[in-house]
């Protein structure tokens, strides 16, 4: 704001003051006690200009505060009384505009009370300092008020961590400087042991758990760290699991002074969870037992059908020959049955089949596919189906110096039930096996004349329990395709399907080859 030194000088020795002017303005329209102190010369002269805010805040006339030296006194700022003194106040207030003071002043009569000072320089029209402008508000109603608000804020504050029902630890610089009675029942302590619980490091059961703590705390961005679950250590030695959430604390100044640790004990239920877990894997093992356990009955059950044509062979056979090769394939039956059995008895403690490999060359592997697939003459031409078993040229290699890892059991288990399948939904035509090699696998076709499989439907034939639509009226669990592909899987190998409803399926299964010099 400009103002002219002339017109301040006039006005301030009480000439022209009802005229309007930029001074006056300014007293007149400030809404708090305001003092204009000239900066040109030393006031050690009259010249100090209030406005009635300011007399009735201390109880005066203005002319008892028209000078520096005595409006020094009013604000008790012994500075003013030098001519040196005052000028440097004044330049440091320049360096720094508008600057504050909280002050505690007294009125005419000796009552006291805060003040919040505020000083600022007015340039005159040549943009030169010329006023000292000081404004002071009465804030002792306001500063009580805070002052009330924070010790309520402190209250309550402590209220909550009093009664709050999780642990809170206060600490600074490693060591405690308070636990609340939840903490204190934690970890076994009494209200007045709490004083010997000095460094947090002595509360952790594990120095592991404490350092990755610490550090997750130290390289947090925001300074909270929720859900780390520790090993506490109780008065008593016992271990208390706890989950924490640590907030890092600050001061005014944005320095760090310490962490409010709050926590709960979650060693019951640590254990339900864990309870729940073993109830679950014991559920899963019980589920797949089961799953298991209609497998095997599944495959029994072809077993079972299988013997019971071949005895009905065998009573209609002509020729001693036939009615020996029928009566050796009850025998086989009745050996896999046998060995199902056996397998039940082998699953491991998850209920799963523990599968047992040995390497075959390729032709002895061969040699076996064969002699299981022959017991599935009788019952296919019992039907008045083409069979047969092939071993077809080898394509890409020819397997002489090839070996293939198999468990016996499984894929006989394997074979029958691509067998099973194949007859079970033929009603005419053929069901033939083919084997051969390629330069990786040794491979092995079912192929039928059968009812065949919707496209849409060939890749959730393999599901355990699910069956294709148009096969509803043979009977069936939907079992054997799942059982197939599961040990194909086991042997790392893989099958797949073609098939066109109404002409018959081709399953083509592959295990690996190895290569031995």
């Amino acid at each position: 704001m400009g103002i002219d030194k002339h017109t301040y000088q006039a006005q301030s020795q009480g000439r022209d003051r009802n005229e309007i002017d930029p001074i006056n303005m300014a007293l007149n329209m400030s809404r708090v006690a305001t003092a204009f102190v000239p900066i040109s010369s030393y006031s050690g002269h009259e010249g100090v200009m209030v406005n009635k805010l300011f007399t009735d805040l201390f109880g005066c006339d203005s002319d008892e505060i028209n000078s520096v030296v005595r409006l020094s006194c009013v604000l008790r700022n012994d500075q003013w009384r030098d001519e040196l003194e005052l000028k440097n106040y004044i330049q440091r207030i320049k360096d720094a505009p508008n600057t504050h003071e909280i002050r505690t002043l007294s009125d005419k009569n000796g009552g006291k009370f805060m003040a919040d000072i505020e000083y600022s320089i007015i340039s005159n029209n040549d943009d030169e300092p010329f006023l000292l402008s000081v404004t002071i508000r009465n804030v002792t109603e306001e500063l009580q008020k805070a002052e009330d608000l924070r010790r309520e804020s402190e209250r309550r504050l402590f209220d909550f961590i009093n009664k709050a029902p999780f642990g809170i630890i206060l600490t600074s610089d490693g060591l405690v400087i308070s636990l609340n009675p939840a903490a204190l029942k934690i970890l076994g302590y009494a209200e007045g042991d709490s004083m010997a619980i000095r460094e947090t490091g002595s509360l952790y059961a594990y120095k592991e758990e404490r350092d990755i703590f610490k550090e997750r705390l130290e390289n947090s961005d925001d300074g909270i760290v929720d859900g780390v679950r520790v090993y506490m250590k109780r008065k008593d030695g016992e271990l208390v699991l706890c989950s924490f959430t640590a907030v890092r604390q600050m001061n005014n100044t944005g320095e760090e002074i310490g962490y409010a640790l709050m926590f709960r004990d979650v060693t019951q239920e640590e254990e339900a969870r864990r309870l729940e877990l073993t109830l679950a894997e014991t559920r899963q093992r019980e589920i797949i037992r089961q799953e298991n356990h209609d497998k095997y009955t599944h495959d029994i059950a072809n077993i079972i059908s299988v013997m019971r044509l071949q005895v009905y062979s065998a009573m209609n056979a002509v020729g001693s020959e036939k009615v020996l090769k029928n009566i050796q394939g009850i025998a086989e039956q009745i050996n896999r049955l046998y060995d199902y059995f056996q397998l039940d008895c082998k699953s491991d403690s998850e209920g799963q089949i523990s599968y047992h490999f040995n390497e075959m060359k390729v032709e002895s592997a061969i040699q076996f596919f064969k002699n299981v697939v022959s017991s599935y003459e009788g019952p296919a031409q019992e039907k008045g189906l083409n069979f047969g078993f092939q071993r077809k040229e080898n394509i890409e290699g020819n397997g002489k110096n090839c070996v293939v890892s198999i468990d016996k059991n499984a894929t006989e288990r394997l074979l029958t039930n691509l067998l099973n399948n194949a007859i079970k939904y033929t009603i005419e035509g053929s069901v033939l096996m083919d084997v051969y090699t390629d330069s990786d696998n040794l491979i092995i076709e079912c192929k039928d004349t059968g009812c065949g499989i919707p496209k849409n439907e060939q890749k959730r034939v393999f599901e355990s329990g699910y069956r294709a639509a148009n096969s509803s009226r043979t009977e069936g669990k939907g079992l054997g395709l799942s059982i197939v592909k599961e040990i194909v899987e086991a042997h790392k190998g893989k099958i797949e399907l073609q098939s066109t409803p109404g002409e018959g399926s081709t399953f083509t299964v592959k295990l690996p080859l190895i290569v031995r010099e």
